[in-house]
């Protein structure tokens, strides 16, 4: 529905003036009105009244303001003329600053011709005086030219030198043609010249090669002119040659003769210098006995050239030559000539004077001398110097030692007396051991499955009082005893310092098996295997015997010990007061390390040195061993009041610990070896599967024969290298581990499910039997049988971990049921074997039946004692 139009025409004519006038809008309720065609004749009417309104409020506006608009008109025009005035007078501002600028530019081009005129002027005053300075040069040029000619040198020199001050001074002019000439004139005459001075110097100055000699004149005279040394090093100081002559005249020396004065022959003569007046000459030759011979010639050396040549010369021949020979000196003749034996130190002494006499004098000439070269300085460090030199030849002789001393042996002997007690656990205990200690030596090498023979030792008693000692050299009869070492047994692996004891290099083989050493000496006695009770049994006696025994070593630890025993006379005889030179006597304490220095060497140098000789590593154990009882011995009689006791006492029980871990070392080596080479033969038996094949058994017997060829042939090695308890245990430590390993590979066959046949066993048998004839390596005469007794007894029990149990093993693979309950029942054999060991081997080695189901019974329900 349309919206209601306005009821009056005269409010719609009001909005839409309102809105024209003063841009109102008009009520929504008009604005949106509908106007109708009989509205529009009053809208114009409305429209044009207002617009005659505003027309008639224009005109009376107009008529009230009309006086106003007169005077706004006339300003108006005024300020156009005021504007075209200030036209003008800019226009005519314009034209004056044109006129200016021509004036300016006018002016500038008169000032740029007087600076002309003026450079000009000067130019041609300069050039002028340019001209006269060359005139001047030139007189200067023909006067030392003609001067040159008549061998005036020094006044040549002279006009020279102001020829030379004139050209610097040609400012602008110094690139110019007539300048470039002028100074090549002048180079042609400073080279004639510097000819003329040359051949003065070398009429002065002659150094002749082939007569090894060099004169030195100091005056030139001449039928035309005279000229001295000193003028000659002034013109040639002018000339700037001087330092080019002066090397040429060091290297003439150096050839001539400061290089021969050096040069020694096989003879230890040298070439002596003769100064005679103004010559030095190298003639005949002299015995160089001591260091004073070279510092006496070049003190006289120097000193012939200080007196010789001007100062302005000899100090600048000096500079160079000093330096280099004072090294020369020290290095090749003063370092060499301190004598290592401290009886020639009173002769050293005279021969120090004269060396500090020619330090002050060369103190005296101002010259700077290298370190290494300054006397004083080798003076203050002449202790040190003693000191290296005394290191050096120590080691030049620990090297010959080494190289030569392993080839050379001797028989060493170690001797011990010993009170003991007849219950002694060393009479009655079948294993080594030292007091307090239980040290089984052979413990560490020992396999997982070793049967512990010391229970078994321990349950043995001595069959006879009297049993075999006589290896050991008993200076007494009585029962059979065992050494104890003066040094304590070693117990543990891993000794303090343990890792310092290995040489150098040794880290580079493959990783070794730490072994402890063998005893020194043990007891021989074999053990009965049948009880002995204990009302048998003697009461306890005490009874003082001499142990001795014998073993191999080489010219090593005795040279050794002689260069220590050299090394303490030597500082007691620093430390006395009679001692010549008091500086080197405070080398005294720095000895001390000398000691461990060689004891290092040793190790390091020691696989090397012994590597050519049979049993090496064994004589090394040997070696070390002496050496270290030996350090002992020395330590336990060195005097508290000798100077190097507190500090060698330190040093020398760490070394002999070092030395008992290195032997130890070097001994489980070679039994390491040896077992690797036991083990890789035994490695050929396969376990002794299918021994009965002809073929593995012809392979089985090559093997079995190669081991025990190998246990004899380190008998033969041994022999004569180890003393005979430590090759006896050595040779049972192999023997056990080839034992070991064959019960337990027969073992395993009896835990097959084939079990071992009859020909099995046989051959089993044959093969250990031949084992068993390496017993014969451990048999000993009874202790009190003579030379001409048969009887032997047989120790390989005593010194074989697991003999017993191999022997048994032996036994039952041929003995019956019967037997076998017979050992176990009544022998020992519950002491080496299992129950459910002969169990097995019943098993494996019988056929079932009602007996062997017995057998079996009966050892279960026997209730023996087996072994631990």
């Amino acid at each position: 529905m349309a919206s209601k139009a306005p009821t009056h025409a005269s409010e719609l004519s009001t909005a839409i003036l309102q809105h024209v006038g003063l841009g109102t809008y008009p009520e929504p309720d008009v604005a949106s009105a509908d106007i109708p065609a009989s509205a529009l004749p009053g809208l114009l009417e409305a429209i044009d009244k207002t617009r005659d309104s505003v027309k008639e409020d224009l005109r009376n506006l107009s008529r009230q303001s009309a006086s106003h608009l007169d005077g706004w008109i006339f300003q108006a025009k005024q300020l156009q003329l005021d504007i075209e005035k200030s036209k003008a007078t800019a226009r005519e501002i314009v034209n004056e600053a044109e006129a200016g600028k021509s004036l300016r530019a006018h002016q500038e081009d008169a000032s740029s011709k007087v600076e002309l005129l003026k450079r000009e002027l000067d130019y041609n005053v300069t050039l002028g005086h340019v001209i006269e300075q060359l005139q001047a040069v030139m007189r200067l040029l023909d006067a030392a030219q003609h001067l040159t000619s008549r061998r005036a040198l020094l006044e040549a020199l002279k006009k020279l030198s102001e020829a030379r001050r004139f050209t610097t001074q040609l400012d602008i002019f110094e690139n110019a043609r007539f300048a470039g000439l002028v100074q090549r004139r002048e180079a042609r005459i400073r080279e004639l010249l510097g000819s003329k001075v040359v051949e003065c110097w070398a009429a002065l100055i002659k150094a002749d090669a082939s007569e090894g000699q060099v004169v030195i004149n100091t005056q030139l005279d001449d039928s035309t002119f005279s000229m001295s040394l000193e003028e000659v090093t002034a013109a040639m100081l002018e000339l700037g040659i001087l330092d080019t002559y002066v090397s040429r005249l060091h290297r003439d020396l150096d050839t001539v003769i400061i290089n021969p004065l050096f040069t020694v022959d096989a003879k230890g003569m040298a070439p002596k210098a003769v100064y005679e007046k103004s010559t030095v000459q190298i003639s005949g030759m002299s015995e160089v006995s001591n260091p004073s011979t070279f510092v006496q010639e070049v003190d006289g050396l120097v000193r012939f050239i200080t007196r010789e040549l001007p100062e302005r010369l000899h100090q600048s021949l000096l500079e160079k030559l000093l330096p280099s020979l004072m090294v020369q000196l020290v290095n090749n003749s003063l370092d060499l000539s301190v004598p290592v034996q401290l009886d020639q130190m009173a002769d050293f002494k005279s021969s120090l004077v004269k060396i500090e006499d020619l330090a002050d004098y060369i103190d005296t000439l101002g010259i700077a001398i290298p370190s290494e070269g300054d006397l004083s300085l080798w003076l203050d460090r002449l202790p040190q110097t003693w000191l290296a030199r005394r290191r050096e030849a120590a080691l030049a002789r620990m090297r010959s030692i080494s190289h030569d001393g392993a080839g050379t042996k001797r028989i060493a002997e170690r001797v011990e007396t010993q009170t003991v007690s007849s219950d002694d656990v060393m009479i009655t205990d079948g294993q080594v051991r030292g007091n307090d200690q239980g040290d089984e030596w052979n413990a560490d090498w020992a396999e997982d499955d070793e049967i512990d023979d010391a229970a078994l030792v321990d349950n043995l008693q001595p069959a006879d009082d009297n049993e075999d000692a006589s290896a050991w050299g008993l200076e007494e009869e009585g029962p059979v005893i065992e050494q104890i070492d003066n040094k304590p047994a070693v117990t543990e692996a891993n000794v303090e310092g343990e890792d310092e004891a290995w040489g150098w290099g040794d880290g580079e083989d493959e990783e070794q098996t730490e072994f402890p050493e063998p005893a020194t000496l043990v007891r021989l006695a074999p053990k009965s295997i049948v009880k002995t009770s204990v009302s048998k049994r003697q009461l306890p006696t005490d009874r003082e015997i001499t142990l001795r025994e014998t073993f191999a070593i080489t010219a090593i630890p005795d040279s050794i010990l002689e260069l220590i025993n050299l090394i303490l006379v030597d500082a007691s005889t620093l430390s006395a007061d009679s001692f010549p030179i008091h500086a080197i006597s405070t080398a005294a304490p720095a000895l001390s390390s000398l000691p461990t220095l060689f004891m290092a060497f040793y190790r390091a140098t020691a696989r090397t040195s012994y590597a050519s000789q049979p049993a090496a590593d064994m004589l090394i154990y040997n070696d070390s061993q002496h050496l270290a009882g030996s350090l002992g011995t020395l330590l336990s009689q060195l005097s508290p009041d000798h100077p190097l006791y507190k500090r060698l006492t330190r040093s020398l029980e760490a070394e002999i610990k070092l030395l008992y871990t290195y032997s130890r070392l070097a001994y489980g080596r070679e039994m390491d070896s040896q077992r690797t080479i036991l083990s890789d033969l035994l490695s050929a038996t396969s376990g002794f599967d299918n021994c009965t094949s002809p073929l593995n058994k012809r392979e089985y017997d090559g093997a079995v024969e190669d081991v025990v060829h190998r246990v004899r042939e380190l008998n033969k090695i041994w022999t004569g290298v180890l003393s005979d308890s430590a090759r006896l245990q050595s040779l049972g430590a192999i023997l056990s581990h080839v034992i070991r390993r064959i019960t337990t590979e027969i073992l395993e066959l009896s835990d097959g499910i084939n079990g071992i046949s009859e020909e099995e066993s046989k051959t089993l048998k044959y093969w250990m039997d031949q084992v068993s004839a390496l017993s014969d390596l451990f048999e000993q005469d009874p202790s009190g049988a003579s030379a001409d007794d048969e009887v032997r007894r047989s120790v390989v029990h005593v010194y074989t971990p697991g003999w017993l149990r191999f022997i048994y093993l032996g036994e039952i693979l041929e003995a019956s049921l019967v037997d076998i309950k017979f050992l176990w029942n009544e022998g020992e054999l519950s002491l080496e074997f299992e129950a459910n060991e002969v169990e097995d081997l019943i098993k494996a080695l019988f056929a079932e039946s009602q007996y062997r189901r017995d057998a079996l019974k009966e050892i279960k329900s026997s209730g023996r004692q087996t072994r631990m």
